[in-house]
C-alpha cells in the first residue's frame, strides 16, 4: 500500500523533486499504520470503524456494479471476513493491485497525487478501502469464499474510481468526525504516542500535550527572554495570528526538552503560512501539534548530519561575512565570536534567531518556499531600499542586516 501511494504521489514530479526527502508525506503514512493499528487491537474503535467501512464498501460497490448487496448476507457475512482485523493487512498482499492510467485521465490522476502527498491518515484509510472496495467489486466469488483470495487487481484511476474515493471520503470522515471527544483524543494519543517519545520533558504527560489552549490569543511570555521568531513569521502572518502562534510556540517550548526548541522554531517558521486565518482557533490544534513535533524530530536528525552540519556553518558564514563587509560587524560588540558565525543572543536576540532560521530555510526548504519568501520580504523592505535585491541571498541578507540595524538601534 505504501509502495502505491509513492508511486501515485511521485510519478507526476520532476527528477528534482523525486529526490526531495517529503517528511510531511512520512508521517502521514505512519499515522495512518497507527491507526490501522489501533482499528486491529482496540475493540471499541474496531467496532466503530468496521461498521462504517462495511456501509463503505457496500456504498462504492453499489456505485460500481448498480446493485444493493447490502441486504443479502451471504454478502454481509464475506464483507465482514474481508475487514476483519486479522485479514485486513494481509489481505492487502493477496490482492496485489496494479493501478493504470490512461492518458486522458491524466488530470485526474496528478490530482489524486497532489490529494496522497498532504492526506491525513483518515484520508489514507479511505483510500485504503477504496482500493479493497475495487477488489471485491472485480473477485466477487474469490471474497464470497472461505478465504480470501490471490488475485492481481487492475485499478483504472478514472472518473468512477475518483468518485468512488468521494463517496469514501464522506463517509468515513464523517464518521470519524462524529466519535465522541474520547474517543477521537484516544485514537489521537495512540498514535502521537512514538512521535512524542523523547521529546517531551515528561514522558507521564502525554495527555498534557492535548490541553493547548485554543481561546487564549495573546502570549504570557517575556519578549525579551523569548526565543520566538516573530520577526520571521510576521513576514507571513497578520498580528492576530503572530499572536495566536506566539502561544503555540510558548505551549510546545514548555512541554519540551530544549535540545528541540530551535528545530520547534524552525519548524513553526516553515508552516507559518499553514497558520493563518485563526486555524489554531479551529479543531485542529492536536493534529498541528503532532506533525509539528515529528517535523521537529526529523529535522533535528538531518541537521547533525555531519554533510549537513558542514552545510549549515557554510551557510552561516556567508551571511555573517554579507554583515561583516555591509556594517563592519566585527567592530561591534554583538559578535561572541565572528570567525565561528555566530551573533551573540543576549545583545541582538532576534537577529541572532533570524540568521539560524535563514541558515535551516537555505537548507531544507523547496524552491517555492524560497521564491515566496523573498517576495514577502521584498514587500517588508520596500519603503526601505532604493532597488530591489538581485538573487535570493541578497533579499535575506539585507533583511537580517535591517533586523539588526534596528535592534542595534533599540540597544543604544
Amino acid at each position: 500500500f505504501t509502495t502505491i501511494i509513492c508511486y501515485i504521489v511521485y510519478n507526476n514530479v520532476g527528477s528534482e523533486s523525486l529526490e526531495k526527502y517529503r517528511p510531511e508525506l512520512l508521517f502521514n503514512l505512519i499515522s495512518f499504520g497507527k491507526f490501522i493499528e489501533i482499528y486491529i487491537s482496540d475493540v471499541e474503535i474496531r467496532s466503530l470503524v468496521k461498521e462504517s467501512l462495511i456501509f463503505c464498501l457496500f456504498e462504492i460497490f453499489q456505485l460500481k456494479e448498480n446493485f444493493d448487496f447490502s441486504k443479502n448476507k451471504n454478502v454481509r457475512k464475506a464483507v465482514e471476513r474481508f475487514i476483519d482485523p486479522k485479514n485486513i493487512l494481509n489481505s492487502m498482499v493477496n490482492e496485489k493491485p496494479r493501478l493504470t492510467c490512461s492518458k486522458k485521465n491524466d488530470s485526474i490522476f496528478h490530482k489524486l497525487g497532489n490529494e496522497l502527498s498532504n492526506a491525513t491518515f483518515e484520508y489514507f484509510f479511505v483510500f485504503f478501502s477504496v482500493l479493497k472496495s475495487d477488489f471485491f467489486a472485480k473477485n466477487f466469488n474469490i471474497v464470497l469464499g472461505s478465504t480470501v483470495g490471490s488475485s492481481v487487481t487492475d485499478i483504472n484511476v478514472d472518473e468512477s474510481f475518483q468518485n468512488s474515493t468521494k463517496t469514501a471520503i464522506n463517509i468515513l470522515i464523517e464518521v470519524i468526525n462524529d466519535f465522541d471527544h474520547d474517543k477521537r483524543l484516544k485514537i489521537l494519543e495512540y498514535i502521537s504516542k512514538p512521535i512524542f517519545k523523547d521529546v517531551l520533558k515528561n514522558q507521564s504527560e502525554l495527555n498534557t500535550i492535548f490541553d493547548f489552549p485554543r481561546n487564549r490569543i495573546t502570549s504570557y511570555s517575556d519578549p525579551k527572554v523569548s526565543r520566538f521568531p516573530g520577526v520571521f513569521i510576521e513576514l507571513f502572518c497578520q498580528e492576530a495570528d503572530v499572536n495566536r502562534i506566539n502561544v503555540l510556540y510558548d505551549f510546545l517550548i514548555e512541554k519540551t526538552k530544549q535540545e528541540y526548541h530551535k528545530y520547534i522554531s524552525a519548524i513553526i517558521c516553515l508552516k507559518a503560512f499553514c497558520l493563518k486565518d485563526g486555524i489554531l482557533e479551529q479543531n485542529k490544534a492536536i493534529r498541528i501539534i503532532m506533525e509539528f513535533i515529528f517535523l521537529a524530530k526529523v529535522l533535528k536528525i538531518e541537521s547533525e548530519k555531519t554533510v549537513n552540519v558542514n552545510e549549515i556553518q557554510k551557510y552561516r558564514n556567508a551571511y555573517i561575512d554579507a554583515m561583516k563587509k555591509a556594517i563592519g560587524l566585527q567592530n561591534m560588540k554583538y559578535a561572541i565570536n565572528t570567525d565561528t558565525g555566530f551573533l551573540d543572543e543576549s545583545k541582538v536576540p532576534r537577529s541572532s534567531i533570524l540568521l539560524e532560521i535563514f541558515v535551516l530555510v537555505d537548507l531544507f526548504s523547496n524552491d517555492e518556499f524560497k521564491k515566496f519568501l523573498n517576495a514577502e520580504i521584498n514587500k517588508k523592505l520596500g519603503g526601505n531600499q532604493n532597488k530591489m535585491p538581485r538573487n535570493s541571498d541578497q533579499v535575506k541578507t539585507d533583511y537580517l542586516i535591517y533586523i539588526f540595524k534596528h535592534e542595534n538601534t533599540l540597544h543604544k
